[in-house]
């Protein structure tokens, strides 16, 4: 079967191995297939025998051995480790899901990595009501499905885009602001979720309230150095939150206890840092980038 392969830093057409399915797996004839940022980059140095594609539309041609699973014919949208920019690819059965008969293809293979993604997204930073929210790298796919999902729950978002025109249709979906620089937004937002790096890093960073959430998503290709990170975390004494793709956040801190006199309690933490912003059984470390 044909497939791309990385080559070179990009992609070319070649002739591949049929895929071999292993027992809860099934293979799909893939008809759209979407280009996700990570994979860009793994393009230039790829991991001995990676094949890019991790979301994927079409049907199922051969099923699954365990008998579990979509039957031959159905259509699904599917979202396989690797492999997936080609004639076909094996996945597993709890990667996928049966698509509608009025959603084309071309627009379900748009919806796995970014829209799980972005609901993860909305899961960490819960709950979303009433809170004002800062989004940088707004305008791709996580942007778009984020501003939907956190506009639906009552949260009061800023998008920042790279032009007017990118903002059109987060406006749609429920954007409050649509901002084509960093610096055009205000402060004490209770909630920052980066994705650019460099300069956007620094200036969303001082956009974030006291208490306030910081998100890190797709560790952006000029993410801040950890030192510089270590020391923004100790000063400003706020909540910091790396949220890698379909994991709970592996690195956060809470703020320190309020410094006070022997025998005389501190302030109660605000009812709404107590609980969803910030896991009880998720690992703390001293900063999120380490």
């Amino acid at each position: 079967m044909r497939a791309m392969i990385p080559i070179a830093g990009s992609v070319v057409l070649s002739e591949v191995a049929e895929p071999t399915p292993a027992d809860h797996e099934v293979v799909v004839a893939v008809e759209a297939y979407s280009v996700n940022r990570g994979e860009t980059f793994l393009l230039e140095s790829p991991p001995m025998g990676w094949r890019p594609g991790k979301d994927i539309a079409g049907a199922v041609v051969q099923e699954a051995a365990s008998g579990v699973g979509p039957a031959r014919g159905q259509r699904v949208v599917g979202h396989p480790e690797s492999g997936g920019w080609a004639e076909r690819v094996a996945v597993p059965t709890d990667r996928l899901a049966v698509l509608p008969d009025d959603v084309p293809a071309r627009v379900a293979a748009a919806l796995p990595l970014a829209g799980l993604t972005a609901l993860r997204l909305t899961r960490v930073v819960a709950p979303l009501a009433g809170e004002r929210v800062l989004l940088t790298g707004a305008s791709g796919g996580v942007g778009h499905y984020f501003t939907e999902l956190a506009a639906a729950q009552g949260a009061e978002v800023s998008a920042v885009v790279g032009s007017e025109s990118r903002g059109t249709q987060l406006l749609r979906l429920g954007t409050r602001a649509v901002l084509t620089d960093i610096e055009q937004a205000d402060r004490d937002y209770d909630v920052v979720i980066e994705s650019v790096g460099g300069d956007v890093f620094n200036a969303a960073w001082r956009r974030l309230a006291t208490r306030g959430l910081f998100g890190l998503d797709g560790a952006g290709r000029a993410a801040p150095d950890r030192a510089r990170l270590l020391r923004l975390d100790r000063r400003d004494q706020r909540n910091v939150a790396e949220v890698p793709v379909f994991r709970r956040p592996r690195r956060c801190r809470r703020r320190p206890r309020h410094a006070r006199a022997p025998g005389v309690p501190g302030p109660p933490a605000p009812r709404d840092r107590q609980h969803p912003r910030l896991a009880p059984d998720a690992r703390r470390t001293e900063s999120p980038a380490r």
